[in-house]
């Protein structure tokens, strides 16, 4: 029965390990990737790179789903950066840092083109500098990055194009202001990235009713943002300084009235703080991708999921090590070796599969250059939980209040497992001291009667 019983666990744990994978995408591409879109069943590829599988796509390539192909008229862009892409109309709108002006490939359209499946084409005399983001919205294409003008138009980093003409948002940003992120969410344009609004006491962050700006909570976000996403009908931001005031080392949740956080810790390598550059939906799960190093304390190496109670790692996450690059320059004494940095910057779904793209040479212990697959079985990634727990402040240095479905018992472990807290018949709302801890990351596990829960905090100095 014992070897039964052993053979079993084994046969499940071999399922589930190899339902969820990391596939290689061809041979790759060499240079950056920063973004994806699905153009009439095809998933495009935007970054900045010059050839995957010996062809030479400047920046923008097709993916059938077996393999890599050019997209015809792409010299057009010259030597480019794509940045965004966004099907409008059905048409491909591609964005970024590419212009007539180029010293290094110049191209014959300003920052921004349109592909319609057989031909690129103008939009309107294009923007005056890079385009970062893009996205439909009540029935037309808003584009931001640092431009100043679009289509002649002053349009000061975000800009309107219905089809045949650009016009600007109310005055829009300001000049030195860059639009990173651009996303829908209860029927208004949420606007994100480097800025202060000319018009409302607010950074980083606003909305678009389509007439008028207006806050999203009071005084915005303290520090660029370069991702949202929507997830069980809230908006998410990757922003590790200060909400609405509160002081924050974790990702926050927008409601559409209020923020809250999430209570995980994220850090990363850049003096503790992790950079977030991507977020998106894959069954049924929010997943991160950056530039980052953990998440509560746990090794998840720039990449990551949330499944609206606890993130987990996919696999190994992200490495370079000993991983030669494909670029190499042929200085006069020696050559010089690129190892890719460990950093995820774009998501997209496609054919029921989550690509990955960014700047990496190996992903999941795969060697695969800066393109990726992640594969997850609806079945295995639905999850079922009881009501979660929630920890704040965290990070703390002093007391923690803990609140959970139903009143029941708490401990307070450590990483080693051994019990440094207890406490009985506790309420749902309960405040505990943990000032004399030492710093670290500990768990708190409550049993409600319910089923045990478990939460990480992170105690400081």
């Amino acid at each position: 029965m014992k070897t039964l019983f052993t053979l079993l666990s084994f046969s499940l744990i071999s399922l589930f390990t190899h339902s969820q994978s990391w596939s290689a995408i061809g041979n790759g591409v060499n240079g950056r990737v920063s973004c994806f879109s699905v153009y009439n069943g095809e998933l495009y590829v935007g970054g900045q790179f010059y050839n995957s599988n010996g062809i030479s796509p400047f920046g923008l390539l097709k993916w059938n789903g077996i393999s890599f192909d050019t997209v015809p008229g792409t010299h057009l862009l010259g030597s480019s950066r794509i940045e965004a892409m966004a099907v409008y109309n059905n048409e491909l709108y591609v964005g970024g840092g590419f212009s007539p002006n180029s010293s290094n490939g110049p191209s014959i359209f300003s920052n921004i083109a349109k592909w319609d499946g057989t031909n690129f084409s103008d939009v309107d005399g294009g923007c005056s500098n890079v385009v970062y983001s893009m996205e439909v919205y009540n029935g037309n294409l808003y584009v931001g990055g640092d431009m100043e003008t679009a289509g002649g138009i002053t349009v000061y980093s975000i800009g309107k194009w219905n089809g045949s003409e650009w016009s600007d948002l109310n005055g829009g940003l300001t000049n030195s202001a860059r639009v990173f992120e651009l996303e829908v969410y209860k029927g208004e344009l949420y606007v994100a990235g480097g800025f202060t609004h000319p018009q409302l006491i607010t950074q980083c962050i606003a909305k678009w009713n389509d007439t008028l700006w207006s806050e999203v909570g009071a005084g915005g976000i303290s520090n660029v943002i370069y991702a949202m996403e929507v997830y069980n009908n809230e908006l998410y931001i990757p922003r590790y300084q200060t909400v609405s005031g509160i002081t924050t080392g974790q990702p926050a949740k927008w409601d559409g009235t209020d923020w809250s956080l999430t209570g995980d810790l994220i850090t990363g390598n850049n003096n503790g703080v992790g950079n977030i550059q991507a977020m998106h939906v894959y069954n049924d799960e929010l997943y991160l991708g950056g530039s980052f190093s953990t998440i509560d304390g746990d090794s998840v190496n720039s990449i990551a999921r949330y499944d609206g109670y606890n993130w987990s790692s996919l696999g190994s996450g992200t490495d370079s090590t000993n991983i030669i690059g494909d670029t190499l320059i042929n200085w006069p004494f020696d050559t010089i070796y690129f190892y890719a940095p460990h950093t995820i910057s774009a998501f997209q779904v496609f054919n029921n599969e989550l690509y990955v793209g960014g700047r990496f040479n190996m992903v999941g212990g795969i060697q695969t250059h800066n393109v990726a697959k992640w594969t997850t079985p609806v079945n295995v990634a639905k999850h079922t939980h009881n009501e979660p727990s929630y920890i704040y402040p965290n990070p703390t240095s002093g007391f923690i209040t803990i609140t959970i479905p139903q009143e029941g018992f708490i401990e307070v472990l450590d990483l080693q497992g051994r019990i440094v807290k207890s406490y009985f018949e506790v309420d749902k709302t309960t405040s505990i001291d943990v000032s004399e801890l030492a710093p670290g990351v500990y768990v708190v596990k409550a049993n409600t009667g319910d089923g045990i829960l478990t939460k990480k905090f992170v105690k400081n100095y």
